[in-house]
């Protein structure tokens, strides 16, 4: 008994260092058990190290489409010849298109499922209509010009908010807060492409606007090609969602009666209720429309200043007679609002740690009336240096208010709003 005590005794020693890996990768079972551990969460690491590398590319690409042609349409309008009032009148198409008709292609996409299909479908149809602006008789002739501007806004309403929302959508909790530094990859790629354009715009007097289409067409296709490889499909989307009521049964489960109960009407609301639950639950939330209140308050005077702020600073240069430098100077400012809202972008998850979304949003709309002032001219009479500053901080300004209002806004909507009508509240952003 006594032998046979020390055997058993001296074997289970042995026996737990076989357990216990060893340093020698040769070693026991062990080191041997190790190894796939060490493997698949390097593989998870590369994963999402690719994934996210996906989406930089994605928004570098897809703005760099945008930026190089519509940030310059009103000065393709005055390039034709167009008058102020009518160039106010075309402008106000894409807006007012925007609000009625973005909401129902995210219905569309939330209700079927086919939210990639669908992105892919308004992306390319915009883009046809887009340049039948430049490449038929359209552009002769106000009335045809008004109805592709029409087309193109009915398709194009959906785009970029169906990216944002899908590609937000398929983050974790905590890459939500940091959504700002992959979003700040679109305002880089579209300040570089707007940069080329308009160079390119004003170094070739005569057909400056033909190439810019041109380069438009080149960089769509390349934006087409990034949305098919790097859009999250619908399936991934939908993880972090189905994720949450797995979350929400524990906590319940360690929570009181009544926090169950309010725990379970949430629950119910947000993740087990139909479609039109979801919509009258949106809109009996006033979180929720404060968010869109605020939003519409900003959108429409940011609306101003993107359809008018470059005709005035034209304007402003021809008459001091300084339209040789406008080309040049107006390359700069674009340089300081890619800089700006590139910051922004970095900085806004940390400013919606620190300060909370509604202070975040409260400080961008007090911004507006300094850029509305700025753009004005109303730091000096002359086209001088201090009038020159003035256009560098407006820019600067209006990327940053738009780039602080946009990643809270998609942040806090995603967040309070039930899945089933994600798409829906981003494209009502728009």
């Amino acid at each position: 008994m006594k032998g046979h005590g020390k055997s058993s005794s001296m074997t289970s020693p042995t026996t737990r260092k076989d357990r216990v890996p060893s340093e020698n990768p040769r070693g026991s079972n062990g080191s041997t058990n190790a190894k796939p551990v060490t493997t698949s969460a390097k593989m998870n690491t590369t994963s999402a190290i690719s994934t996210k590398n996906k989406i930089r590319l994605l928004f570098f690409f897809f703005r760099f489409s945008i930026g190089s042609l519509l940030p310059f349409l009103s000065l393709y309008m005055t390039r034709i010849g167009l008058d102020a009032t009518t160039i106010g009148k075309l402008q106000a198409i894409r807006p007012i298109i925007t609000m009625c008709i973005a909401p129902m292609w995210g219905m569309v996409a939330d209700r079927s499922g086919r939210k990639k299909m669908i992105l892919l479908l308004t992306f390319v149809m915009s883009f046809i209509s887009r340049m039948a602006i430049r490449y038929t008789i359209v552009s002769s002739n106000v009335q045809y010009f008004a109805m592709a501007l029409c087309v193109t806004s009915i398709f194009y309403a959906p785009v970029p908010s169906l990216v944002d929302s899908m590609v937000i959508s398929s983050l974790s909790e905590a890459d939500k807060v940091n959504f700002g530094k992959l979003r700040l990859w679109g305002e880089l790629g579209n300040g570089a492409a707007s940069s080329i354009a308009l160079r390119v715009i004003n170094e070739y007097e005569n057909n400056g606007f033909e190439l810019a289409f041109l380069f438009h067409g080149i960089s769509t296709v390349m934006a087409l090609i990034f949305i098919v490889y790097c859009v999250p499909s619908s399936s991934n989307t939908n993880n972090t969602t189905n994720a949450i009521p797995t979350k929400t049964k524990k906590v319940v489960e360690e929570d009181d009666d009544d926090t169950v109960k309010t725990n379970n009407k949430t629950s119910q609301k947000q993740h087990h209720g139909g479609w039109k639950e979801a919509i009258l639950f949106v809109f009996s939330n006033a979180q929720i429309l404060s968010v869109f209140g605020l939003v519409a308050i900003t959108g429409y005077s940011m609306g101003i200043l993107e359809n008018f702020c470059y005709i005035n600073i034209r304007q402003l240069y021809a008459d001091h007679g300084s339209m040789d430098a406008v080309g040049r100077d107006i390359s700069i400012y674009r340089a300081f609002y890619t800089l700006g809202g590139t910051l922004t972008w970095f900085y806004s998850g940390y400013w919606i740690e620190r300060l909370g979304s509604d202070i975040v949003m409260f400080v961008s709309i007090c911004c507006l009336p300094v850029c509305l002032f700025l753009y004005a001219g109303g730091v000096a009479h002359e086209l001088d240096i201090l009038m020159k500053l003035g256009f560098l901080i407006a820019e600067a300004i209006r990327s940053s208010i738009f780039a602080a209002l946009w990643s809270t806004a998609t942040i806090r909507l995603n967040k309070l709003s039930p899945p089933q009508v994600q798409s829906v509240m981003q494209t009502m952003l728009e």
